[in-house]
């Protein structure tokens, strides 16, 4: 299939699935790091979704650093134009605990050697769904190598939240000069050896704290109908539903006021039909209600996922 991706669909992508931990959580709230991740989609790749020089040119540690970022905001484009789910979040940084189910892990078909410490990059969430990710970036096309052990950390759930995930998918990208490609897989489960418990409000929350800092609402407008959005700076528009909004700051309230995600979820999946027409070649619209225009953006270019 063809990755139909642009750069305004990545930068979304990539301001939606930042650091794990609460401080960079935080940090994320905050105009310069959206500008940053920006700059960095259309500094790094060209229009045909190509390497551009000045990515070929960085430092080899900047290099996997970048193609992590990338691979990260792949995964969710992937994850929301291909399985239509709403989010990601990340497995660790989310008040996620785990615990040892006394049973030995074994790998999905295909998987390396599993390692006690693994752990996978991200839940899938959709209404009644639960799905984990692993990701990888690259830059040469070691599928066989990224596979094996994206599909180790994949299979080391067995549980969530008390229920067997949905999908173990690994998810790896490579990115070169001739284009990026990529590789999803879901072999066969098996057994795994690890259960993981979390509150999925609070982790919500979290996933949307850059709409949910005070300081946003205190900027937004409703310049694009029906979206609470921010100015960037050079026309470039962040923001979210509005409807969607009212629905993240009356609630959840995590579990300790019996408050489920469901409501929330219910909200994503209803208004699915509404955010694929508002989607434009400068206007890139998420199944998590998330918007970004930018009426600089380059015509988007089909890529190879295969």
């Amino acid at each position: 299939m063809d990755i139909t991706a642009n750069h305004l669909d990545i930068t979304r992508a990539l301001m939606m699935v930042g650091y794990p931990s609460h401080r960079a959580a935080v940090a994320r709230v905050g105009r310069w790091r959206a500008r940053m991740l920006h700059a960095l989609a259309h500094g790094y790749l060209d229009a045909s979704l190509r390497t551009t020089p000045y990515f070929r040119n960085l430092e080899q540690s900047e290099r996997a650093a970048t193609c992590f970022l990338l691979g990260q905001a792949l995964t969710l484009w992937f994850a929301q134009e291909h399985m239509h789910l709403d989010r990601l979040i990340h497995v660790d940084g989310c008040g996620a605990h785990w615990k040892l189910t006394g049973k030995g892990a074994v790998g999905k078909s295909g998987a390396g050697p599993l390692k006690p410490g693994g752990r996978p990059d991200f839940l899938g969430i959709g209404l009644g769904e639960h799905h984990v990710f692993e990701t990888k970036g690259r830059t040469r096309r070691v599928y066989g190598k990224l596979m094996a052990t994206a599909l180790a950390q994949a299979s080391m759930l067995a549980t969530i939240n008390g229920r067997p995930p949905d999908t173990r998918v690994a998810a790896c990208f490579v990115f070169r000069a001739d284009g990026v490609e990529g590789q999803v897989q879901d072999p066969p489960a098996a057994p795994d050896a690890l259960d993981l418990t979390f509150d999925e409000a609070a982790a919500l929350r979290k996933a949307y704290a850059f709409f949910l800092h005070p300081g946003f609402r205190k900027v937004a407008t409703l310049d694009v109908p029906g979206f609470l959005t921010t100015d960037l700076g050079d026309g470039i528009r962040f923001g979210i539903d509005e409807a969607l909004y009212q629905k993240l700051a009356d609630g959840p309230g995590g579990a300790e006021k019996g408050e489920g995600i469901e409501p929330i979820l219910a909200t994503l999946a209803e208004r699915r039909a509404f955010y694929r027409q508002r989607r434009t070649e400068d206007t890139s619209v998420g199944n998590d209600g998330t918007l970004l225009q930018d009426p600089a953006t380059p015509r988007r270019r089909r890529r190879r996922l295969f």
